[in-house]
């Protein structure tokens, strides 16, 4: 008896089976050839171990913004994680992705990296609902410093203004600034943290306290909304009202019953407040005596060997008050 034909169909579907894993990776090969030279190579590598996944571009070098880290292209992968080291460890990081769906990030949140510092990135990916390993290829970059060309106020000054006005050069290809100001040179507190800054330029609208130091940094945002390193932190301090010039001097004497105060115009003073006793102890609670030039007529009559004790302080336009001279 004649056997029966075995179905075209089901040989087709047989051999399509065969076929189709092959081709299927083919394809992703095919879609991201590894000849760099090829016109659409992709700039990546594609792998089938999530394990094998690899750091492959990192705009390495000294780049001036956090650069886009791409890795490897796992096949059937459905998610990538990466990670900012100081180290090589990958465990020591600084900061970590949440699961992105494609093999490349751009870390628009990792701000605030120090300038001319090595940094190792690491990706892993996830194929299914497993993980594979972090990278072990060592992938670096480090940023460039955001550093102006020219500060305001300079660097270690000092400005008789409690409300200065910063000042620094525009950074290549930045859209933003962000700057911050501390008491302190770590930056564990800030007075001021602004990061909506367009132009390259912040006036201090609250006053500072007076002989007081303070420090301050920027960085730049590019248009993808990346942020630079830091500058170098900077420092001034604020010293108005320091007055000299006193007149009658310390310890001396005068003919006068009538004695005029006068001293040196003190930097940014709009008046000054004076002080009289008839001791050192009691000058501290003694009236305060306001003068809108540099000079105070004194109100009593001194008689024949009268001693008497003043001081004074400068008064600037936000009514702050200078230090006090020595009595």
């Amino acid at each position: 008896m004649k056997k029966p034909a075995f179905p075209a169909s089901v040989l087709f579907s047989l051999l399509l089976s065969l076929l189709l894993p092959s081709c299927t990776e083919l394809w992703g090969e095919l879609d991201n050839p590894a000849d760099p030279v090829a016109a659409n190579y992709q700039g990546y590598e594609t792998v089938k171990d999530p394990d094998a996944v690899a750091p492959v571009d990192a705009e390495s070098g000294i780049v001036p913004y956090g650069p886009t880290l791409r890795a490897g292209k796992v096949i059937g992968a459905t998610a990538y994680q990466f990670r900012v080291s100081a180290t090589a460890d990958p465990e020591d990081y600084l900061y970590e992705s949440a699961e992105v769906a494609v093999n490349e990030y751009l870390p628009v949140d990792c701000f605030g990296l120090t300038a001319s510092t090595t940094y190792y990135w690491f990706v892993r990916a996830k194929a299914g609902e497993t993980w594979g390993g972090w990278s072990t290829e060592t992938a670096t970059f480090s940023l460039s410093a955001a550093e102006p060309d020219t500060v305001s106020p300079v660097h270690a000054s000092t400005t008789t203004d409690t409300t200065p006005a910063f000042d620094w050069s525009d950074v290549t290809d930045a859209t933003g600034y962000r700057i911050q100001m501390s008491a302190t040179n770590d930056f564990a507190t800030t007075m001021t943290d602004d990061a909506t800054l367009t132009v390259s330029a912040y006036t201090r609208t609250v006053a500072l306290a007076n002989e007081a130091t303070y420090y301050w940094r920027v960085m730049a945002k590019n248009a993808d909304g990346v942020w630079s390193a830091w500058t170098g932190s900077k420092s001034f301090t604020v010293n108005f009202g320091a007055i000299s010039g006193l007149s009658p001097a310390s310890g001396g004497t005068t003919s006068d019953t009538i004695p005029l105060l006068d001293w040196a115009d003190a930097p940014d003073a709009v008046s000054y407040l004076v002080q009289i006793a008839t001791t050192e102890s009691s000058l501290v609670s003694a009236p305060e005596q306001r003068a809108v030039i540099s000079e105070y007529q004194t109100p009593d009559t001194l008689a024949v060997g009268d001693t008497r004790r003043w001081r004074l302080c400068a008064v600037n336009t936000s009514s702050q008050q200078g230090p006090w001279t020595a009595a």
